[in-house]
């Protein structure tokens, strides 16, 4: 099953709807975000504090990571789902002051990378599931 996105208004970046799936014993929460697929993130998923309250998501750790400007800061993570290729996926999300961003880790960098020079030019993301090798939860 295949997933469309779209190229924002400014044509710079590409842009991902997701589906992203509530924890806690909501399983009818769902929350649609458009999310900027960033190839610069090697994380999953980073959603702005309310979105990831809203949802339930648990506090699972921190990790320290480094920005594009160079500064160093400590990044929140929490444990998530998502509605990936038509199927929930468990991922870890940081937490950002920002708009949401799609990471290399959710997307498969090497074949992402070749559907985004591929698309991108003509306004438009497709992502493609990649082979799965083991069980998926």
């Amino acid at each position: 099953m295949a997933m469309f996105g779209y190229v924002s208004a400014d044509g710079r970046e590409p842009v991902l709807p997701l589906t992203l799936l509530g924890l806690a014993n909501v399983s009818d929460r769902r929350t649609g975000v458009d999310a900027v697929v960033d190839t610069g993130f090697d994380g999953e998923l980073a959603l702005p504090p309310g979105l990831i309250r809203r949802l339930l998501y648990p506090y699972a750790g921190f990790t320290r990571g480094t920005l594009a400007d160079g500064s160093e800061t400590r990044f929140d993570y929490h444990d998530g789902r998502v509605l990936w290729h038509g199927r929930g996926r468990p991922i870890l999300v940081l937490t950002i002051d920002g708009d949401p961003l799609v990471g290399m880790a959710l997307c498969g960098f090497e074949k992402m990378a070749k559907q985004l020079a591929t698309h991108f030019n003509h306004h438009y993301v497709l992502m493609c599931p990649l082979e799965v090798t083991g069980p998926v939860s």
